[in-house]
């Protein structure tokens, strides 16, 4: 059996088991499960732990500039090329490294998509993310080999297809419009090939980065 899309009760017990298993093994990649209530106002400037919600600020190019330069100036540029491209690269990171490191310590995507998260800012950066309405991809069971299950082709191809098309088609792709579409970023500076922006790139031949925490060699 090939990997399973769920949702409901069992994907917030999967997505939750998953963050704490990242949590345990990287502590600089936070993450939240579930609704966390208030968030910011579109339009308004948000302040550091305020949640925003991903899809708000994703698909309002004007309410996207104004809060990549404050950000900017908080990490000391007005310019806003350079804060477009701290602040891209800093969400991207956030949202696709943390999908990976959930993959590869418990076998579970969660969706990436930004309808299904919102994200908080500390000190001028995204810091936090939080899966606001869990649904995910679970490769193996509960407590199984992830190591094996994730050897074998057709999971690898599953997986990756489910990051792409939530993570980068669904997310980071409209991050990415909607910021060039105020921001006369360049390519190099908007992370260029949308499929190559976590990690540095995804390998060629499909093979997953390799794992972080007690599953490492």
């Amino acid at each position: 059996m090939g990997p399973q899309l769920v949702d409901g009760d069992l994907a917030v017990h999967r997505v939750i088991d998953a963050v704490d298993r990242v949590r345990s093994a990287v502590s600089y990649l936070r993450a939240e499960v579930g609704d966390r209530g208030l968030h910011v106002q579109v339009g308004n400037a948000p302040e550091d732990g305020d949640w925003i919600r991903c899809d708000d600020l994703v698909r309002d190019p004007d309410w996207l500039e104004a809060v990549i330069r404050a950000t900017g100036l908080r990490l000391g540029t007005d310019d806003p090329v350079v804060a477009a491209s701290l602040f891209v690269q800093n969400y991207s990171y956030r949202v696709l490294t943390l999908a990976i490191a959930c993959l590869t310590t418990s076998g579970v995507v969660p969706d990436s998509s930004a309808s299904s998260m919102s994200i908080a800012l500390t000190g001028g950066r995204p810091s936090t993310v939080c899966y606001t309405n869990p649904m995910a991809l679970v490769s193996s069971e509960q407590g199984g080999a992830i190591a094996t299950v994730l050897q074998e082709p057709e999971t690898i191809s599953d997986v990756f297809e489910f990051v792409i098309a939530s993570g980068l088609d669904e997310h980071i792709a409209v991050l990415i419009d909607s910021t060039r579409a105020r921001i006369r970023v360049g390519a190099r500076h908007s992370l260029g090939e949308r499929r190559r922006v976590f990690c540095g790139r995804v390998p060629d031949d499909g093979r997953l980065p390799r794992p972080v925490g007690p599953t490492a060699r």
